[in-house]
């Protein structure tokens, strides 16, 4: 074999290797690539944990394509507020049960999310903002008996659960906005007493009502009385007999100008001067009687 032909040979040999190893290293690279090239999101921060170097914990990545090692790792946190609804049963300050419906606002503290990550991991929310929200709401609920907590303000209750709960969580590396209470449910025995007692005492105002009533209307018609008492009087001490003998002649002058039978009969001597009006059959005119 002349040493053309070995070269081509071995130039054949090579060329296929080459090829062989490129094709390898595209498999490779389609195979890896999820693993290499990751993508953070608007509203979310990646932690890097280097299989060599463990986490990176001073340094967060920010939204973008991030190139990494295939063999490392990138855990993707969202770091909006987000909320988690938990029912807590509480006991109250003697000893009953309470549920409370709870709904929690919450993020991690963007700038130790790697020492978040590192300590605590991605189920931060049950294993750090609900067990300390639960803990601080048993610490306010046992402070009231159930009938107490009717008189309360949720918003004063809600804000003692997160000036509490919230130190717990910022020592986690977890930043809890607020906790905002939906529900309290009661024991059925309380909830029947409660609701009795308000009964009665809306009772007792309708009677104090009804009552007060009374006695404003009586005090109304005692004054309207005493008024007429007193008009009567103005009146009796104001009009004269010569006033009435009067006002009977005007009347009598006005009925002779009446069309209608009649007969006038006018007292004389020491009586009245007012006018009997007789019916021709010799009855007296109703309502015309003095």
């Amino acid at each position: 074999m002349s040493v053309l032909q070995r070269f081509g040979n071995w130039g054949r040999r090579h060329e296929i290797k080459v090829t062989l190893s490129i094709l390898m290293a595209l498999f490779a690279l389609a195979f890896f690539w999820p693993q290499m090239v990751i993508s953070v999101k608007p509203g979310e921060r990646g932690v890097l944990w280097s299989r060599f170097s463990g986490t990176h914990i001073d340094r967060v990545y920010p939204e973008g394509t991030h190139l990494i090692l295939p063999w490392d790792e990138m855990a993707i946190y969202p770091i909006r507020y987000e909320t988690a609804e938990r029912t807590i049963v509480a006991l109250s300050k003697d000893g009953l049960p309470i549920a409370v419906d709870v709904t929690m606002r919450y993020k991690p503290a963007e700038k130790l999310l790697a020492r978040l990550h590192q300590s605590v991991g991605p189920r931060y929310v049950d294993t750090v903002v609900a067990p300390e929200v639960a803990s601080a709401l048993r610490g306010v609920i046992g402070d009231f008996r159930p009938e107490e907590l009717y008189a309360q303000s949720f918003e004063a209750i809600q804000a003692r659960i997160v000036a509490e709960a919230r130190h717990q969580t910022g020592t986690r590396y977890v930043l809890l906005d607020d906790v905002l209470i939906s529900k309290v449910t009661l024991p059925e025995v309380v909830t029947t007493a409660i609701q009795s007692k308000l009964s009665q005492e809306q009772a007792a105002l309708e009677m104090q009502f009804r009552i007060q009533r009374e006695t404003e209307e009586a005090k109304r018609k005692a004054i309207e009385g005493e008024g007429i008492r007193t008009f009567q009087r103005l009146i009796a001490e104001t009009i004269s007999d010569r006033t009435l003998q009067f006002k009977g002649i005007e009347a009598t002058l006005e009925l002779a100008k009446s069309h209608n039978s009649k007969v006038v009969v006018v007292g004389s001597g020491g009586g009245s001067l007012l006018p009997l009006i007789l019916n021709p059959d010799g009855t007296s005119a109703p309502g015309k009687t003095p």
